[in-house]
């Protein structure tokens, strides 16, 4: 038996060797993530890098980039004679999940130039105020503890010996205890660059601080920004290199399943990542775009963390304005804000408004009686955009809010100009449309029940013939999703509809 054991042991050449002398990058000069490229991202093997060295080009500025050490050229590799006893693909496994171990060091040491150089500068601290350095930084100090203690646990593994089995289980277990602190992070990543962009343009002691901090030998005149960015782009390669080490492990080997497990715990992450900064992101667009609205009706609570932007623009609507002797038809201007679950119609107040509401719109279809809408729950702004320090690229521009539906009360349908006909405002309909090509291309819209529970129809006009399209196509969204529901309800279970629908 003992026999058998110590072949089985001779059959993983290695195995015995320990790296107890020094730390595997003890004796690496220290290299910026912002210059790492992982090698196994972009070549099968060391071999083939070194095959094809990259071509020098003269229009590129070549910063200093020290030599980075692969396994393959590790000195106990070398001394042991281990790499020529292993075949190409186990070469390949191994530079592999060396690779992962190597660009967390280099990333971590980047994290932490910047916190040291950056995030606790006394100069850059006092030219900005507490809530531009939150936003600047977040949680970048929580990131760089979670990087430490995970590149801690993979260069342990590493010590213990040449030959690394596998690093799935402690990149699984980090994905699923720890890399939460990514998702914070960069759910901040809105506010992060709209603040920087500001600081720069507007605060000159900023600017001034900032660039004197990013000549310095250890930032390697790299600009901020780079730093910023470095856990947003770790985080998105860590699920490409689990992927790279699946390709090189044998898929009838159990290492084969904690390496998917791992892959599928880190690529959850990235999910999350991105779903929070998507959510902040629309979350600050509803605080900028409620700051620019003036309710001159029922005010709405636009704020919500579940809303955001479809589409916005402006129409030409169709009134009827009576005088003393006869009514004729007039074109108004008006500025629609389209969501998820609600559509906004307001005026710019740059431009001058009629006293005419919308109850008087031009309609060409009996209104249906209006069910019972169940408002959703909405999240109550704490404060306005202008305190929380958000900026945004929407246009400079006020809104007087004069209607608003829930998207399932919304009903729309295309309209031709011939169909005035059956206003009682012939003449000048037809005037209007044939001499405005702003209301040319039409279609109808009703409100089942507006913000007061009432009937509202109305004709819309766009100067385009695909924008007017575009706007059918999105009004009409909640009630295509809601008549493929009621289809789907009515199904049977086992529907082939029903699945490919999934």
């Amino acid at each position: 038996m003992r026999k058998s054991a110590a072949r089985g042991k001779s059959k993983s050449p290695g195995k015995s060797k320990r790296l107890i002398s020094q730390r595997t990058f003890d004796s690496e000069e220290e290299e910026l993530y912002q210059n790492y490229q992982e090698k196994a991202l972009h070549n099968d093997s060391d071999e083939e890098a070194e095959a094809s060295p990259p071509q020098p080009d003269d229009r590129i500025v070549v910063q200093y980039r020290p030599i980075r050490t692969s396994w393959n050229q590790l000195s106990v590799v070398k001394k042991s004679g281990l790499s020529e006893k292993l075949s190409m693909e186990e070469r390949k496994q191994q530079e592999a999940i060396f690779e992962v171990i190597s660009s967390e060091h280099s990333y971590l040491h980047s994290l932490e130039v910047l916190i040291r150089m950056f995030k606790n500068s006394p100069e850059l601290s006092d030219a900005i105020t507490k809530t531009e350095h939150h936003h600047l930084f977040s949680n970048i100090t929580d990131v760089c503890a979670v990087s430490k203690k995970f590149f801690k646990e993979l260069e342990d593994r590493h010590q213990q010996n040449i030959l690394i089995d596998s690093i799935s289980d402690i990149v699984n277990e980090h994905a699923q205890s720890n890399f939460d602190r990514y998702i914070t992070y960069c759910s901040n990543e809105v506010y992060q660059q709209r603040t920087l962009q500001r600081l720069v343009s507007k605060n000159p002691v900023f600017k001034e601080v900032l660039t004197r901090i990013e000549a310095h030998p250890d930032c390697r005149n790299l600009p901020m920004f780079s730093f910023l960015i470095l856990p947003m782009q770790r985080i998105t390669r860590l699920p490409l290199l689990m992927d790279t080490i699946c390709q090189k492990t044998p898929k009838d080997s159990d290492r084969y399943g904690e390496c998917k497990k791992a892959l599928q715990a880190v690529s959850k992450v990235v999910r999350k990542c991105n779903e929070g900064a998507r959510t902040m992101e629309r979350t600050e667009m509803m605080y900028t775009i409620n700051s620019q609205l003036e309710f001159k009706i029922k005010p709405f609570p636009l704020v919500s963390s579940s809303r955001w932007m479809v589409k916005r623009g402006e129409l030409t609507t169709l009134v009827e304005e009576s005088g003393i002797f006869l009514k004729r038809t007039a074109r108004q201007h008006l500025y629609l804000f389209l969501f998820n679950d609600v559509l906004i119609v307001t005026r710019k107040k740059s431009e001058r408004a009629g006293s005419v509401g919308l109850s008087r719109l031009t309609s060409l279809l009996p209104p249906p009686p209006p069910p019972s809408p169940s408002p959703p729950l909405f999240v109550t702004p704490p404060r306005d955009a202008t305190q929380m320090g958000l900026e945004s690229g929407l246009p400079e521009e006020s809104y007087t809010v004069i209607d608003y539906a829930l998207r399932d009360q919304i009903c729309v349908g295309p309209c031709q100009p011939e169909d005035l006909c059956m206003s009682p405002v012939r003449t000048t309909a037809s005037m209007l449309t044939s001499r405005q090509p702003g209301a040319s291309h039409l279609f109808r819209l009703r409100f089942r029940s507006n913000h007061s529970g009432e009937k509202v129809p109305m004709v819309l006009g766009a100067e385009l013939m695909n924008e007017r399209a575009r706007w059918i196509s999105a009004l009409g969204q909640n009630n295509n999703n809601n008549k493929n529901q009621d289809r789907s309800s009515k199904s049977t279970e086992f529907s082939p509809h029903a699945l490919l629908s999934l």
